[in-house]
């Protein structure tokens, strides 16, 4: 094909990307967690990582041995590792109960949580690392 029709194309996809235009299932990965043989001097994979937090939020949703653990990689700040922007997709699409922070809706009251938008997906991360 024309090089310049493959360009134009994977142009208009990275610009869909940037803009959140794409649907979360098309950046999901998923990897098999083996729990209890990973070494403890290093980090654990990240399915592995989003596998052990399910675990802590819920004893009874341990992975399975080889089980596909879905992760996104999110958002954060700069120099923040990956292993602290690794959710499991549910995050990004139904927030958990609870997640707020607190405003205060006038001198003197008390404050009210004001609800706190679900994390965004890492588009630089998805294109940087495994597109281009």
């Amino acid at each position: 094909e024309d090089p310049q029709v493959v360009k134009a194309y994977l142009q208009r996809q990275l610009a869909k990307i940037l803009r959140h235009e794409v649907c979360i299932s098309d950046l999901v990965f998923q990897k098999e967690v083996r729990l209890g043989t990973y070494s403890a001097d290093r980090l654990p994979p990240p399915s592995a990582i989003i596998g052990l937090q399910l675990m802590h939020r819920d004893p009874g949703h341990e992975p399975l041995y080889g089980e596909r653990v879905p992760y996104v990689v999110c958002a954060g700040s700069h120099g923040e590792p990956l292993s602290s922007r690794l959710r499991h997709p549910w995050e990004l699409l139904l927030p958990p109960q609870g997640r707020s922070s607190t405003a205060s809706s006038s001198a003197g009251s008390t404050p009210t949580p004001a609800p706190v938008p679900p994390p965004r997906v890492d588009t630089t991360y998805y294109i940087t690392r495994h597109i281009l």
